[in-house]
């Protein structure tokens, strides 16, 4: 078990739009193998790929880099971490209907897989409120790094100024949502770094392509890719 069980039985927030928090949201022996992902990262002498994405996410400001699975392996991080992230989200997925079941409103699920991501960004990166895209069926925000940064914004629409309240930052701590037409939310970086586990179970809208990717256990993890 990866998940903390408390995400199939939450309280939903209703304001300004439904939402849980989720504390301790990986179980222990998870968040340990995950907790070592910002080493890898913010290694400034793993490999010129790494280097490559820390460049682009510090050279934006408008939000800072996604590493994909392949991503994070290609950057250094150790194969059985990346799996262990994989099975985490494979148990998202296998309760979707559970966690979405929860909510007031979601959209219908056809054909729905996951898309683990990291998000890296740097000090004065942002991203305006967005509601996230018409594929997302759920929304999974998990912070990892460092201790002390921003949450997520949550905002009544598209403006700065609609700003509601901001779900502090703890690391291990989750945002979870169905994504809607007004579930707006943004972030900024005012730390040195912001490291968050985005996961999403994502809808087939036409324009996915089923990526795989085989570990050496034997183990395929089968998610959406943008490539």
């Amino acid at each position: 078990m990866h998940i903390n069980s408390s995400l199939y039985n939450a309280e939903i927030i209703h304001e300004p739009w439904p939402h849980v928090v989720i504390d301790d949201f990986f179980t222990e022996e998870t968040w340990k193998k995950l907790s070592q992902i910002p080493e890898y990262i913010l290694d400034p002498l793993a490999n010129q790929f790494l280097t490559d994405r820390v460049d682009n996410a510090r050279e934006k400001t408008r939000g800072g880099n996604v590493f994909s699975l392949e991503d994070l392996l290609l950057s250094g991080v150790p194969e059985d971490i990346v799996e262990c992230y994989w099975d985490a989200c494979a148990e998202i997925l296998e309760n979707k209907e559970t966690i979405y079941g929860q909510f007031p409103e979601h959209k219908p699920d056809n054909n729905s897989l996951m898309k683990p991501c990291l998000n890296l960004d740097f000090k004065g990166n942002w991203y305006e409120p967005h509601p996230d895209s018409k594929a997302k069926l759920i929304s999974l925000i998990c912070y990892l790094d460092p201790v002390e940064s921003e949450g997520t914004s949550l905002h009544t629409n598209q403006h700065q100024d609609s700003l509601v309240k901001t779900v502090d930052w703890k690391p291990n701590r989750c945002v979870v949502f169905c994504p809607g037409r007004d579930t707006w939310h943004s972030f900024t970086c005012p730390s040195e770094h912001r490291l968050v586990l985005a996961i999403f179970v994502e809808l087939d809208t036409g324009d996915k392509l089923e990526n795989h990717l085989n570990f050496s256990s034997g183990k395929t993890a089968t998610f959406w890719s943008e490539y």
